[in-house]
């Protein structure tokens, strides 16, 4: 399946015609960039306006869409014909394979930047390249962590223990980050046909591999301070349990060596009081 040879006569003449004020049907680029918004208007038959697709042109759509929007036939394992999502993925993060996009933030992009919160009260990150992100999430972490083991901990660093990742609101150049495909869809869908589409496109992208790579690359982090724990995505009690034990083993250390050293002589009282 590719694009001049499948996707492309699809649309008429006039079709293109009628959608060249917004982008162009017989251009690649475009359709790819819009192709959710085309699928979700053709099924719903909202486009073309004169005549409604056939159920077989709108899985040939679907179809092309889930293979990846290639642009050419592929052969496995052959990366000269990638994907239009993965030459996406490649534009804004540096690397793909020719059977997926595998997201590889690139550290220190002047185009990517990234944010994240848990509510508007709790922002984690804020306009960020992707390794600042990952310490960013990675220090919240640890605080909610040791204000857990304290019953001190507020809502949000609840939220991140009881939910994990999908706690997380992330942004991608401003851009709010969708990692459901079938929610994004649906809202898609909804926003074509209220006429909202281009304020829901300039404010939203479908990137349910932002997600994946975090939760990747933050457990491998973690695994070489020394934590091997499961996917972060549903949830991170295994990781608030082991971090509050070793923060309570330093604890308490520090206050063994502390008295030991008052005992001693060694250490004094630091505060002194104002006469």
């Amino acid at each position: 399946m590719s694009f001049d040879s499948d996707i492309k006569p699809l649309f008429r003449e006039q079709d293109r015609t009628a959608m060249l004020s917004r982008f162009d049907l017989w251009k690649y680029d475009d359709v790819v960039k819009h192709s959710f918004a085309i699928y979700a208007a053709v099924s719903e038959g909202t486009m073309p306006c004169d005549e409604r697709w056939s159920p077989e042109q709108v899985q040939k759509l679907k179809g092309w869409i889930d293979a990846g929007t290639p642009a050419y036939k592929t052969v496995p394992g052959d990366q000269s014909c990638i994907s239009g999502m993965a030459r996406a993925h490649v534009a804004c993060y540096g690397e793909c394979i020719a059977d997926g996009p595998v997201v590889l933030p690139r550290a220190g992009s002047a185009v990517d930047l990234f944010s994240a919160r848990i509510s508007p009260s709790a922002c984690i990150a804020e306009g960020v390249d992707y390794d600042t992100l990952l310490e960013r999430i990675a220090e919240y972490t640890l605080r909610a962590a040791f204000a857990h083991a304290a019953d001190q901990h507020d809502w949000d660093q609840d939220e991140l223990r009881r939910r994990g990742l999908r706690a997380l609101e992330l942004f991608h150049n401003g851009r709010a980050v969708w990692g459901d495909r079938i929610a994004y869809e649906q809202s898609l869908a909804e926003v074509t046909l209220t006429g909202d589409y281009p304020r829901f496109d300039r404010a939203n992208e479908l990137n349910p591999e932002l997600p994946e790579c975090i939760d990747r690359d933050l457990r491998e982090r973690w695994r070489l301070a020394g934590y091997s724990v499961p996917s972060l995505a549903l949830d991170m009690k295994k990781l608030f349990a082991e971090l509050e034990a070793d923060a309570a083993d330093c604890a308490r250390d520090a206050r063994e060596e502390f008295m030991s050293n008052l005992l001693s002589g060694r250490t004094i009282h630091r505060r002194t009081n104002e006469i």
